[in-house]
């Protein structure tokens, strides 16, 4: 319909090789992104748990879906950078949002009402910049209250490799923990827009079809 946002984003104008994913063991500009719609009781331990990095980002960016308790104004008093939506469309569009305004060649996603523990962005990112070629990175998650993991082998270890097998099993990629190479994901299209559940799995097998996935068996 006339006016309707595109379901997938349009690429980017071609990155070469280096451009797209750095050079072996040089540090990558890291933006920590929260999308956040009416989550003002948790949002302040999430941005915490991000400043409390052994290794700090390089921006945190929060992306409030037209929120109606205060939660853009909670992350502004708390001085991270703050895209405000318009109206609600759903986390698909705010992660697109961020994926076109981040700074960084690597995004690590955060839910706002989740945490990381804090060697986390260590972990990941530094497992990209020995990496290069791999396009996302994968934490284990830990479960909270009565929560269950599914009773799955894990993927194949600290070592990059070709994610679509595994992903066909099962979604080892945790949106709250993944981190990824921000070119890539829009090079693949984004988010669907279209859809308000599984949208990541649907990013993922996409993106996988375009490089190699790495698996960080830490939380």
């Amino acid at each position: 319909s006339p006016g309707a946002p595109p379901l997938y984003l349009a690429a980017p104008s071609p990155l070469s090789a280096l451009d797209r994913m750095g050079r072996a063991g040089t540090e990558c500009p890291v933006s920590a992104v929260v999308p956040v719609y009416n989550g003002r009781d948790f949002l302040g331990e999430a941005i915490a748990s991000i400043r409390a990095q052994t290794r700090p980002v390089d921006e945190i960016l929060v992306v409030d879906d037209a929120s109606r308790d205060g939660s853009a104004e909670l992350a502004e008093s708390l001085g991270v950078r703050v895209l405000r939506q318009p109206v609600n469309r759903g986390p698909s569009a705010a992660r697109n949002r961020a994926l076109r305004e981040a700074r960084g060649e690597l995004v690590a996603f955060l839910d706002a009402d989740d945490w990381w523990l804090p060697d986390h962005v260590e972990r990941l990112v530094g497992a990209c910049e020995r990496h290069p070629e791999v396009l996302v990175a994968a934490p284990r998650t830990q479960l909270w209250r009565d929560q269950q993991r599914p009773e799955l082998d894990d993927p194949p270890h600290d070592v990059p490799f070709d994610a679509v097998a595994a992903l066909a099993r099962f979604n080892f990629v945790p949106q709250a923990g993944a981190v990824v190479r921000r070119a890539a994901l829009l090079e693949a299209g984004g988010y669907d827009e279209a859809l308000r559940l599984s949208e990541d799995y649907d990013l993922w097998l996409r993106v996988a079809l375009r490089g190699p996935f790495l698996f960080v068996p830490a939380v």
